[in-house]
């Protein structure tokens, strides 16, 4: 009976194993060739389309580039040093005359490097095309073939073939392309004055087209159907290609883009059998999945599922128990253990946040103390009544820059320990105005802990208690002395004065109070600073505190090196 039982289970399991290495064939099958007759249009024209974009993005660029350098031109032409440079009878051998045309080479110059990304150089000619330079830079350039044509008076504007210009005493050549437009009087629109040379940088302007991907052959032609870009490029005339113009605005130059089919093709190819191999992985994983749920997971797994929507319902003490001597059995043993240890991080977070929650209030407690403000207040109301100005603007900065620090910080905020002194310090400076023989806080901190992080407002609530409890109310002159040294991964930070000192009666209560969990009314700043620490990096840091009656008191803690628990 076991043995029929097992092979009616057997062959349940292969009729299914069967039809669904059938089905996923099928619809393997079926959906590569319906992707393939749908996408083979479609990818055929993104890649035409493909080039279309770049030649249209390249030819945008181009016209953007030309149309900049036009308006620089034509702007340059309507300067009125430009001209003066043409109205002004003056004899062209003259001081006054070369005084002007250094002028107008320093105002060019300035020009130029306001546009250095696209233009190489900037130059005058006369109406008799030579040009009009003190340097003498470019004297036989405008007699070469390409400018016989730009240079006439009746050619109002054009622009050349890329050719090489010299520079520094020809020991170097650029190339360039040259836009000449006509200098015309403004005051009589019909007089012909001269012209302005524009050299653009030919490799800044055809960076566009040399980003171009391999899929296609991009060609920028001149009106007379000269290819300029790439140098020294013949275009073939190929059978089953594509070809796209793109006119240049302004000018009557082309981008011509070109793509054959055979590319297109080998492209589309390449995404079917991508497609195809996609496909015949998923087919496998799919098989392997059914064969290995069919077998193994459908009765304990239903278990395990339904014990997780009870615990998505929100019973947080359901328990799966299971025999099954498999994997499946391990899971419900860890989603067990996984239950037990949400219910126990649920309690921790709810006695966590209830902890950070009391931080908050008592750091929000201790931030401004009223009487510090009220002080503060009556401070600048007494300074104003003597008249002292300047102590008034210093006292008023100093206690907006203390505000602005202490209102935004939270327990969690992080600042570098050199940030904490100058806030210290500004703290100390606020309360000189208001109280009598309070000494500047001599600091002792290794150069190396300056850039560590320390949290925000530890020191102050710590210098607070000396002055108020330790240097006010003592009969001698006082001090405090901050200590920061390294020790091992630690660093340790001392606060400590010689003033009045605390009782022994009083520094047994300071330290029960240190130790105790619960909230208390008293010692809010030092179990606010104690507090923040073991949140921060764990029970092992917190505060020390000694004192000796008569001479002063002492408040250390440790903070890691690396910013957080080491352990």
């Amino acid at each position: 009976m076991k043995h029929l039982c097992f092979l009616k289970k057997n062959t349940i399991q292969m009729k299914l194993m069967t039809t669904t290495m059938a089905t996923v064939a099928l619809t393997v099958l079926i959906c590569f060739l319906s992707i393939s007759i749908y996408l083979e249009p479609y990818l055929h024209s993104i890649f035409i389309r493909d080039t279309f974009n770049a030649v249209q993005s390249s030819s945008r660029q181009l016209s953007y580039y030309l149309d900049e350098v036009i308006t620089y031109s034509r702007d340059i032409s309507f300067q009125p040093l430009i001209q003066k440079v043409y109205t002004t009878d003056l004899a062209p051998n003259s001081y006054q005359y070369f005084r002007l045309l250094f002028d107008v080479e320093q105002y060019l110059d300035q020009y130029i490097t306001l546009h250095d990304n696209i233009l190489f150089d900037v130059f005058l000619l006369d109406e008799h095309g030579k040009p009009m330079e003190v340097r003498q830079k470019y004297g036989g350039l405008t007699d070469t073939p390409i400018y016989s044509q730009l240079i006439r008076p009746e050619v109002k504007s054009g622009i050349s073939l890329p050719h090489q210009v010299a520079v520094n005493n020809d020991l170097e050549t650029f190339q360039v392309i040259a836009y000449v437009c006509n200098i015309n009087n403004t005051s009589d629109p019909n007089q012909f004055l001269g012209k302005v040379v524009t050299l653009i940088k030919y490799d800044e302007l055809i960076k566009p087209l040399e980003t171009i991907e391999n899929t296609y052959s991009l060609f920028l032609l001149n009106g007379d159907g000269q290819v300029l870009f790439p140098d020294s490029a013949v275009i073939e005339e190929k059978p089953n290609y594509y070809q796209i113009e793109e006119p240049l605005e302004l000018l009557d130059w082309k981008l011509l883009g070109i793509t054959q089919n055979e590319v297109i093709y080998g492209g589309i190819f390449g995404i079917f059998r991508i497609l195809f191999l996609i496909m015949l992985i998923c087919s496998c994983f799919a098989l392997a999945g059914a064969y290995i749920t069919t077998r193994k997971l459908i009765r304990p797994l239903n278990l395990l599922i339904g014990a997780m929507k009870q615990v998505s319902a929100g019973n947080q003490q359901v328990q799966v128990e299971l025999d099954s001597h498999d994997e499946i059995q391990d899971a419900a043993m860890v989603f067990n253990r996984m239950v037990k240890d949400i219910n126990i991080y649920t309690q921790e977070l709810i006695c966590r946040d209830k902890r950070e929650h009391e931080i908050t209030m008592q750091m929000l407690i201790y931030q401004i103390n009223p009487h510090f403000i009220s002080n503060t207040l009556n401070s600048i109301i007494f300074l104003a009544r003597k008249g002292e100005d300047r102590k008034i603007i210093d006292l008023t900065k100093a206690f907006i820059m203390f505000l602005q620090v202490t209102l935004r910080t939270t327990p969690d905020t992080m600042a570098a320990f050199s940030e904490e002194i100058i806030h210290t310090n500004r703290y100390v400076s606020i309360l000189q105005y208001s109280y009598d023989g309070i000494a500047p806080i001599a600091w002792e901190v290794d150069d190396s802990l300056t850039n560590l992080d320390i949290p925000r407002l530890l020191l102050y609530p710590l210098v607070e208690n000396s002055i108020f409890h330790g240097i006010l109310t003592a009969s001698h002159p006082c001090r405090i002395k901050i200590t920061a040294r390294q020790a091992g991964r630690d660093y340790t930070v001392t606060v400590e004065d010689n003033g009045r000192g605390i009782r022994p009666e009083a520094l047994s209560q300071i330290r029960q109070a240190l130790s105790l969990e619960q909230a208390a009314q008293s010692h809010i700043g030092m179990r606010n600073i104690r507090n923040r620490l073991r949140l921060l990096y764990g029970d092992g840091y917190s505060l020390t505190v000694e004192s000796i009656y008569g001479e002063g008191t002492k408040v250390s803690f440790r903070i890691p090196m690396a910013g957080k628990n080491p352990d």
